[in-house]
């Protein structure tokens, strides 16, 4: 799963005892460097901790692109009915937990390639979707087979990606070579300076317009999610 942990670190000195906090990210990268490798020879010339920051830097921007992560977390998203028979989610969900503390239950199903959530069950079903008590008492009497516009629902599970999907493996391989070229490749990408000793980068305003790459757009358009929603 990714996501943040926390590593509390307990020391003494001179007899005081003190506690420091630090916090740290699981992240599902990418690409590896073996697959760099794989997919050109020339990867082999850089050091580890450079292919570690590419990597961070084309992840960054694919997910800038498509607005997804695709990695996988557990968690809650809030997400407001339509009126339409279909649930929309801004993440995709890749399975429901099962939530025990609220009164309204029905079972689900997830549609629309993890977009989705359809009530396939009724009143009393084991559900997975929490209603707000207050969301809840104040459309008491507008329990319909489709989710009532503008109720907050809470939405349990695992969202994201069990795996990189291979479409997203390829375009981050061609972003990763074209952004491993000399610099005034890298200033015709909308890179207004790299610093190459820690691997900074500074964009422009029209960096996330597009990839820059035809190939990897092409690549990355099914993912693109539109997270315009009128309730």
């Amino acid at each position: 799963m990714d996501g943040e942990f926390k590593v509390a670190w307990k020391y003494s000195l001179e007899g005081i005892e003190y506690t420091r906090e630090e916090t740290h990210s699981i992240v599902s990268p990418l690409f590896l460097k073996e697959d760099l490798v794989a997919y050109d020879q020339q990867f082999l010339a850089l050091s580890d901790s450079k292919i570690v920051e590419l990597e961070r830097l084309i992840r960054e921007v694919i997910q800038s692109h498509t607005g997804q992560v695709f990695g996988t977390r557990l968690g809650t998203v809030s997400v407001y009915g339509t009126g339409d028979n279909v649930l929309i989610s801004p993440e995709r969900i890749i399975s429901l937990t099962p939530s025990s503390t609220f009164s309204a239950q029905y079972q689900y199903r997830v549609v629309n390639d993890g977009f989705g959530i359809e009530k396939t069950a009724g009143f009393n079903a084991p559900g997975n979707i929490k209603v707000p008590a207050e969301e809840e008492q104040m459309h008491y009497g507008q329990r319909t087979w489709g989710f009532p516009n503008n109720v907050r629902y809470q939405v349990t599970g695992v969202f994201g990606w069990l795996s990189v999907p291979q479409e997203i493996k390829d375009a981050a391989l061609i972003l990763a070579q074209m952004f491993s070229c000399d610099e005034t490749l890298w200033r015709d990408r909308y890179i207004k300076s790299v610093r190459a000793a820690d691997w900074q980068f500074d964009f422009g305003a029209e960096a996330f317009t597009g990839t820059g790459s035809v190939s990897a757009d092409r690549l990355l358009s099914k993912f693109i999610l539109n997270r315009i929603v009128i309730v």
